[in-house]
């Protein structure tokens, strides 16, 4: 949704010539739709452990937040969710937020000062050098789940916060879940379809018609493109002529399929397929704030989590806490 200059170019292209081994994509191999296996290595008590330690090093650090100004508020944060269904007996999907709690976050970050932007208004500005206000913040989704629909739009909607999400087009109208779903409940009787399934199509055009929803691309199939370059290009390329052809859109923004860098899901030769296959920007799943005046091919993101508050969220976005591995969000999703 942005032409980018011949700088730009340049700088993902130098980006790319780099000759980092590990962040190169040279051959083809079968793919795997699936949870990558390398990200599955630790149990889910191991993750969990690490969640809460780093939401206890988080929380020691609201208060610095009540009485002091954020040490980066010149820098955007962008934020991730995936699913937005209420907990149910017996169902607690993995990377879901309430859609009370969402509420409740997003009110407490507007109380607070923070002002949300469309993710490619954010990409513009950097692309046309123009100053960003302090306390920019922008809201995402991976995948493209019914419930971003049902549950999600009609918070962002009465709050006027805009939203990009990350379609798996391959996956729209399928009412199959999502492959790389990792939560054993996904497809079951036990539970409502809401809760796991892909939008429909018509859910897509409702979404584009309420005005605070964009759409991106997360690949076609959202697959371990590690080692298949000409496969992540392909897969991308349809992707990118999915969102034309049904919605019209162009230059649409992406994020990388779990966009971990230090397990070889995102680096610079990703990047530059993603600026030639006509992206505008191209996330990771680093957690990181975006420093004004970079290229959008490889900025980073937060997760957003059920325990996460307003100032929880607020610590991240102001730079409060220094930045850490993304390997436990990664080992499930992206």
């Amino acid at each position: 949704m942005v032409l980018l200059g011949e700088d730009e170019k340049h700088k993902v292209g130098a980006a790319a010539s780099m000759g980092v081994r590990h962040m190169m994509i040279p051959n083809d191999k079968p793919s795997s739709f699936g949870v990558p296996l390398d990200l599955q290595e630790q149990s889910p008590w191991t993750r969990r452990i690490h969640q809460w330690k780093e939401a206890a090093a988080i929380r020691s650090r609201v208060p610095l937040s009540w009485f002091l100004t954020p040490p980066m508020a010149a820098r955007p944060g962008i934020l991730t969710y995936h699913r937005i269904v209420p907990i149910r007996r017996g169902c607690q999907p993995s990377w879901n937020v309430t859609p009370d709690r969402f509420r409740s976050q997003m009110q407490g970050l507007l109380r607070r000062g923070y002002r949300p932007w469309p993710l490619t208004q954010l990409v513009d500005m950097v692309a046309a050098g123009r100053p960003i206000d302090d306390n920019v913040f922008v809201v995402t989704f991976d995948c493209g789940y019914a419930n971003n629909y049902l549950h999600a739009l009609p918070i962002l909607d009465q709050l006027g916060i805009p939203a990009t999400v990350f379609l798996a087009t391959g996956y729209l109208n399928s009412g199959e879940p999502f492959p790389f779903d990792d939560w054993p409940l996904k497809g079951s009787w036990k539970v409502n379809s809401d809760t796991w399934r892909p939008l429909a199509l018509t859910e897509c055009h409702t979404l584009l018609r309420s005005g605070v929803i964009e759409f991106g691309t997360q690949t076609h199939t959202h697959e371990d493109f590690r080692n298949r370059a000409a496969a992540f290009r392909g897969n991308l390329r349809t992707s990118v002529d999915f969102l034309y052809h049904h919605f019209g859109i162009v230059r649409p923004p992406m994020a990388l399929p779990y966009g971990i860098i230090s397990r070889r899901f995102a680096g610079p030769q990703y990047y530059l397929t993603a600026y030639e296959e006509g992206t505008c920007c191209c996330l990771t799943a680093e957690e990181e704030l975006v420093v004004p005046g970079t290229t959008p091919f490889g900025w980073g993101r937060f997760i957003a989590e059920q325990h996460d508050t307003a100032d929880t969220l607020a610590v991240k976005l102001g730079g409060w806490r220094a930045r850490t591995s993304r390997q436990t969000i990664g080992v499930a999703r992206g």
